[in-house]
């Protein structure tokens, strides 16, 4: 029974573990994202992810969305993908970006 207990608190704590490591690799996008403003321009977004060292995708002709990821190594990686209408932002979220 003891063993039994102890393999259950291994595999409970592994589920810990790997989920407060998700939240604290999902932080920098979600700490971008709450920082952007429905004023804010692609032009801003981009200065500000340069300024904090960022790895981001700008817009192309064919979208108008900017993703900033929390880092550039391709596992837990998340971003914050903002849209943009009219040159101002229409929408932002965090979505895995792996």
């Amino acid at each position: 029974m003891k063993t039994l207990a102890k393999t259950l608190s291994g595999v409970v704590l592994l589920f810990v573990i790997g989920y407060v490591f998700n939240f604290y690799k999902r932080y920098p996008a979600d700490r971008f994202c709450s920082g952007v403003s429905s004023t804010d321009t692609e032009q801003s977004i981009i200065r500000r992810a340069k300024q904090e060292g960022r790895h981001f995708l700008p817009s192309n002709n064919s979208s108008s969305r900017v993703l900033v990821f929390n880092q550039v190594s391709p596992a837990w990686r998340y971003a914050c993908v903002i849209e943009f209408s009219k040159g101002k932002v229409s929408s932002k979220r965090v979505i895995a970006a792996d």
